[in-house]
């Protein structure tokens, strides 16, 4: 009996010297300087408070001619966003900085990951509704369809000239889309958007992701660099810091590599579907302009796109249906007759189909 007291008593006093050492290892983490991490312009961004942290940016107050944005309501109550010349103070003059500097990186996302292709496609195909935004310019009073492809056709050209990877530039509209879908954007301001997005997309996928002056020199310095960090914090607040966004091209990679895989003792199908798939990389890069193909589920885009540069190279994918993807009749009707039309004016401007395959299979690393 004496024993187990003893024991009783031993254990009692451990408990108490290990109570003892957590009490001296938190005054000493509380006494010791914390990390202030990244330098920023802001005065005050992060306010700490007992009960509740927020990582609110500070709200520049000037007058605007534009209505508030309605942001608050789907991030917090106490963040009050404006139109983004209300938090954004934008020069007029542009001075040019001549010469740029190219970065490189990888495009080969499922290497080691080859025997889950199918679950990956399958977990983007269920999240592609929750990242769709169809009508992201109901609500811009300044920013028309020609407008917005104007933007998409600049920073197509200054992805190409950085030389990302082609994801990138999917993923960069996406989110100016879901930042447009939930903040009032004047045209001034576009630019400076676009970059940043493009910017926060080459963080989320690039090995390299440009540095902030390659982007501003894009610009012709139009922009500084403050301001650029300063909206790169918005955009990801507008995105709920949600980056995974599956993409259009993402899709049409799978159904491709799908095609592929059945006519894999085929040379001559295998070429030709080879082919159709770098077709189809040009023609989803050129419908990123064009608002109407907003409107469609990114999955359907790419079977549509698909299928017409199936056609348009006079080969056959053994009448292929995307596993696990629900297509509605009249919705693919009104996709396919919309690529095709598409498809059409395409020949038109660019009748070498050759040229196009041989650039777009190359343009990116990536093989036919």
């Amino acid at each position: 009996m004496s024993a187990l007291l003893y024991a009783d008593s031993l254990l009692d006093q451990k408990q108490e010297n290990n109570l003892e050492n957590d009490i001296t290892l938190k005054k000493t983490l509380s006494n010791c300087d914390m990390d202030e991490g990244i330098e920023c312009s802001y005065s005050q961004i992060f306010e700490i408070d007992e009960d509740k942290v927020q990582t609110t940016p500070e709200v520049v107050c000037v007058s605007s001619s534009l209505c508030d944005s309605g942001f608050t309501e789907s991030i917090n109550e106490k963040l009050n966003l404006h139109c983004l010349e209300c938090v954004l103070e934008v020069p007029t003059k542009k001075t040019h900085t001549g010469g740029t500097i190219q970065c490189t990186c990888s495009n080969q996302e499922h290497d080691g990951f080859e025997d889950y292709v199918s679950e990956i496609y399958l977990h983007r195909l269920g999240l592609e509704e929750k990242y769709h935004v169809p009508a992201c310019l109901d609500n811009q009073p300044e920013v028309s369809t020609g407008v917005r492809r104007v933007l998409i056709q600049w920073l197509t050209s200054v992805h190409h000239c950085l030389k990302l990877c082609q994801d990138t530039l999917y993923l960069a509209v996406n989110i100016i889309d879901r930042v447009l879908d939930v903040m009032q954007v004047s045209r001034d301001c576009l630019e400076l958007l676009g970059i940043t997005c493009l910017l926060v997309a080459s963080k989320q996928n690039e090995i390299c992701p440009p540095e902030i002056h390659e982007l501003l020199e894009k610009c012709e310095d139009t922009f500084t660099r403050e301001q650029v960090k300063q909206l790169e914090m918005i955009v990801l607040m507008a995105t709920s810091f949600d980056l995974l966004a599956p993409t259009v091209q993402q899709f049409l990679e799978y159904f491709a590599s799908f095609c592929l895989a059945i006519y894999a003792g085929d040379e001559e199908q295998t070429y030709r579907l080879k082919m159709a798939r770098a077709v189809g990389r040009c023609l989803l890069e050129l419908t990123l302009q064009d608002y109407e193909f907003c409107q469609f589920r990114p999955s359907l885009l790419a079977l549509c796109v698909w299928k017409g540069s199936v056609e348009l190279l006079k080969t056959y994918d053994g009448n292929f249906v995307p596993p696990g993807m629900t297509i509605v009749k009249q919705h693919y009707d009104l996709c396919l007759a919309e690529v095709n039309l598409f498809i059409d004016n395409f020949r038109q401007q660019c009748p070498d189909i050759t040229s196009v395959c041989e650039k777009y299979a190359d343009l990116y690393g990536q093989k036919m």
